[in-house]
């Protein structure tokens, strides 16, 4: 990237934060949407809270002191008059909106008042005249701290006009209308064909991993029976039918000469981590390191918790890693790593730094994988020669998808959970009811019932009508005066969170105040009660991930899904589905048609995607003919050698090394 004029070695690091390291990163950064600044509207024909640009004449710009200071600017065309009005300004700014000067915005309208008004827009002055409407449609992209519209789209503008990407000219025209499209068909037409070439480069990517992976020989894993009985003699219970059939296909694999590939999937509460478990101690005691990577630092915790007990009276080491370790433990665990005096090491994305070295890596465990991306599970299977992985989601995988996206896998299903779960009564309760609610808690903590109460923010967002748990603990605690009650969020500490985890775990706090970071990796028998807050929100795989949060112990649970009056068509189907199923495949399967796969994939994540322009929500339909396309390509390769190295280089640079 600094081969660009302006790119220097600060601003490198301020794009690679966005996922861009190399020109092609930069041109295949799709706009995140659009803004239509080529229609310029006069004053009078602005629409209510619809977007819009319009020119006039500065009349007068002055600060206002009230609840907070602003800075007003009256504009003024022929057919009326506007105020810009901005919280947010500098001196500078202030000087510069001298009266008979010329300003041009794009915002939305708002009435306050009498007065029509932009807040913030976007604008540009000019001293002699107004300035031009644009001539195409305007893309807006993701940004980052340091980042700003304009400086982005300029740098994508130069890099086109120098061309120094080296890309085919066909796939070049495809960018530029992505970039600065003059219509929104042109811009998705283009798009679509980008991504179609996307998704025949996965393909073909995972094509040729398999045909890797059956040409390489990994070290087999014999079964430790005599173990597995005295680690299982030590627990309460024993395996189900399907975990033991689930133990039993994924031994089959270990036990060849060919690295496994294989899906763990089972429902909310069916007992993954315990099969994992079971081939974690066998690997371990084939003098195998395993690496166990999940997404939060809770679910680690819980892993680490329940490996450790489990493990370590049999003289299996484990150990766990995270970047909330302190610096002096974290280099002590790498150096034991290194020398194989750790047999498990349980983790977050910290487990892919490049100063984590494993001495014999044998086996790789990713929970919840459709957290990660692709990148980031194979930098953990390149810490090994060829290691095993076992991949484990409790959102069950519709049938359609395993068919698709999940090509080249072996797939291993518990569909029935371990004797003893409670059915989890489900209600949906209008906003309109929410005293009541409350009420409903209160009786239940008087029980001595713990609740969960899950809110979709941390703080009150204007942007965002939805409950934050900073405000729901204000209206708790005047409310709920004789509870108990604590916060649980993502920007707390490592340190914070386990202590208000344990608080809560020890039976100290009554109800639990908390984002979604509880989804996954907290068992509390005794909380009985989740309230999900704005629940209209979510989608119904992580709603039943939520609810599977109760109903462990032995009273009997309830979920509340509250929701704001006025719910779509989706909404609401969405919500009549979970009061009426508790089984996370059928509700899979509802989720694929209400919502797509982008959220079952993973693709739809915050963080590193799987796909920089494909959308398997959008694009769906094009994975059969990608498949096909990948097939064929393949099928020929001595005549498209080029062709696939070029594909792969593009998109899955850090896996096209391992195919050369």
């Amino acid at each position: 990237m600094d081969q660009l004029k302006g790119v220097g070695p600060k601003f490198c690091q301020t794009l690679s934060k966005l996922g861009i390291e190399r020109v092609v990163d930069l041109l295949l950064f799709k706009p995140i949407r659009y803004e239509d600044r080529t229609d310029l509207k006069e004053i009078i024909d602005l629409q209510f809270n619809e977007p819009a640009l319009i020119h006039g004449k500065i009349v007068r710009a002055r600060v206002v002191f009230g609840k907070k200071r602003s800075l007003e600017v009256t504009v003024r065309d022929h057919s009326g008059e506007l105020t810009i009005k901005l919280f947010n300004f500098s001196k500078y700014q202030q000087d510069s909106f001298s009266p008979n000067s010329y300003l041009s915005a794009f915002g939305r309208a708002i009435m306050v008042g009498k007065r029509l008004m932009f807040i913030h827009p976007i604008y540009a002055l000019s001293k002699t005249k107004p300035l031009r409407p644009e001539k195409r449609l305007t893309p807006i992209y993701r940004l980052t701290k340091g980042m700003n519209q304009s400086r982005i789209a300029k740098l994508v503008e130069m890099t086109l006009k120098e061309n120094v990407s080296n890309l085919d000219s066909e796939l070049l025209k495809k960018i530029q209308r992505i970039h600065s499209p003059q219509t929104i068909d042109e811009a998705e037409e283009a798009r679509s064909g980008i991504a179609f070439q996307e998704l025949c480069a996965f393909y073909i990517s995972i094509a040729k991993q398999k045909a890797l992976s059956a040409n390489s020989e990994s070290v087999r894993i014999t079964r430790h029976s005599e173990m597995e009985d005295r680690m299982m003699a030590e627990l309460p219970f024993i395996l189900t039918d399907d975990q033991t059939r689930c133990v039993n296909e994924i031994f089959r694999d270990l036990e060849g000469p060919r690295p496994m590939n294989r899906l763990l999937q089972g429902d909310v509460g069916s007992g993954k981590t315990l099969v994992s478990a079971l081939i974690a101690l066998s690997c371990a005691k084939s003098c195998l390191q395993v690496a166990v990577m999940a997404p939060t630092e809770i679910l680690a915790e819980q892993h680490f918790v329940n490996f450790t007990s489990w493990f370590e009276p049999l003289g299996i080491k484990v150990a766990s890693l995270s970047s909330q370790t302190a610096n002096k433990k974290a280099m002590e665990i790498k150096k034991a790593l290194r020398e194989r005096r750790i047999d498990v090491l349980i983790g977050t994305h910290a487990l892919i730094q490049e100063s984590v070295e494993f001495g014999g890596l044998g086996l790789v465990i990713i929970d919840e994988q459709h957290k990660f991306g692709v990148h980031q599970r194979a930098s953990l299977l390149s810490k090994g020669l060829c290691p095993h992985q076992l991949v484990m989601t409790a959102t069950p995988i519709p049938r359609t998808l395993l068919m698709t996206w999940y090509q080249g896998i072996d797939v291993s299903t518990i569909k029935n959970v371990p004797s003893g779960r409670k059915r989890i009564k489900t209600h949906t309760v209008s906003l309109e009811n929410r005293t009541r609610l409350i009420e409903e808690i209160k009786t239940a903590v008087v029980d001595e019932n713990q609740v969960y109460w899950v809110c979709p923010l941390i703080e009150s967002n204007d942007d965002l009508d939805a409950m934050a748990t900073q405000e729901l603990k204000e209206e708790l605690k005047k409310k709920l005066t004789q509870c108990n009650i604590a916060e649980l969020n993502g920007k707390m500490s490592s340190q914070e969170k386990k202590q208000v985890m344990l608080d809560f775990q020890l039976g100290r706090t009554d109800i639990l105040i908390c984002t979604t970071i509880i989804e996954v990796g907290v068992d509390v028998p005794n909380a009985s009660n989740i309230v999900i807050e704005n629940s209209e929100r979510f989608g119904l795989a992580q709603l039943h991930q939520l609810r599977g949060r109760v109903g462990r112990g032995t009273k009997p649970s309830r979920c509340f899904l509250t929701f704001k009056p006025g719910l779509n068509d989706i909404a609401k189907r969405r919500l009549n589905a979970m009061r009426e199923s508790q089984d996370g495949f059928e509700l899979a399967e509802q989720d694929l048609v209400l919502r797509g796969p982008g959220e079952l994939t993973g693709t739809r994540q915050s963080g590193e995607l799987n796909f920089r322009v494909a959308d398997l929500n959008d694009d769906f339909n094009l994975v059969p003919k990608a498949i096909e396309k990948a097939r064929e390509t393949l099928s020929r390769q001595h005549e498209h050698g080029d062709e696939i190295n070029f594909l792969l280089q593009v998109w899955l640079p850090k896996l096209s090394s391992t195919f050369t």
